[in-house]
């Protein structure tokens, strides 16, 4: 009878370590958010390529899908639980009922550019806001905390290429954007258009996170937890800041 016993006990620690070991596979939405992931780059970009990296860690097996959709709809399949996990988010308390975010790769630098051409001055939102002009941004994108202090009228884009070309073409004098995505951006246009861009002011260094889609997903929590132990371990390794080194975002 003890030896039947033991060989149960036995039987249930091999069990429960087998289905704690077990980790599904990660269904991971990456999209255009130059320089930093698109489906142009090599291996869909440094942060897509990392929250692999991470996910793999982890004891994860990873799906990569690249989607070209605009960023509002983006967020809606993330909100019908579409997808398990969303590369590049900032934190917004708008979307906490339907996705937790992990621990920061990295920060956006996140400010005003204008062009270089025009005069117009401003060193702090409020000196900004008297200037009553019309300021671009990407329809869908959160906000720095700091602009809900101000009232700003907003002329949206579907995304940053576009975003950047209507500063260029004069429909917007300002606009809000990421200093290393309003350059990738303004390279692309080429004939020098990088060289008549000018960086006014920084908002606010946003980290720049990975997010767990909750809706539909039992284990969001677990999933999440295991996702910044291993982040964590790749950054004590200094992987994380070979891989951005790599891609050139980390000097």
């Amino acid at each position: 009878m003890t030896h039947c016993i033991a060989k149960l006990a036995i039987f249930a620690l091999v069990c429960s370590v087998s289905v704690f070991g077990q980790k599904r596979t990660i269904d991971l939405a990456s999209y255009d958010y130059l320089p930093f992931n698109g489906q142009s780059l090599k291996e869909s970009g440094a942060i897509t390529k990392l929250t692999v990296m991470v996910f793999e860690k982890a004891g994860y097996t990873v799906k990569v899908t690249n989607h070209n959709e605009p960023w509002a709809r983006i967020l809606s399949m993330a909100k019908g639980g579409e997808f398990d996990a969303l590369v590049s988010i900032w934190e917004s308390k708008d979307r906490d009922p339907y996705m937790a975010t992990t621990d920061a790769t990295m920060n956006n630098e996140v400010g005003f550019a204008k062009l270089k051409a025009d005069t117009m001055a401003a060193s702090n939102l409020h000196e900004v806001a008297d200037l009553n002009v019309n300021i671009g941004t990407v329809r869908g994108y959160a906000q720095p905390k700091a602009l809900s202090t101000v009232k700003f009228t907003f002329d949206e884009a579907d995304n940053d290429g576009a975003l950047v070309a209507k500063l260029m073409a004069g429909r917007d004098r300002l606009i809000l954007t990421d200093k290393a995505v309003a350059a990738y951006y303004a390279n692309k246009l080429g004939s020098g258009a990088a060289t008549k861009l000018q960086w006014l002011f920084t908002v606010e260094s946003l980290p720049l996170r990975t997010g767990i889609v909750k809706t539909g997903k039992a284990d969001w929590q677990d999933v999440v937890k295991d996702y910044d132990n291993a982040l964590a371990a790749l950054q004590r390794e200094g992987t994380v800041n070979k891989v951005l080194r790599e891609y050139g975002l980390k000097f």
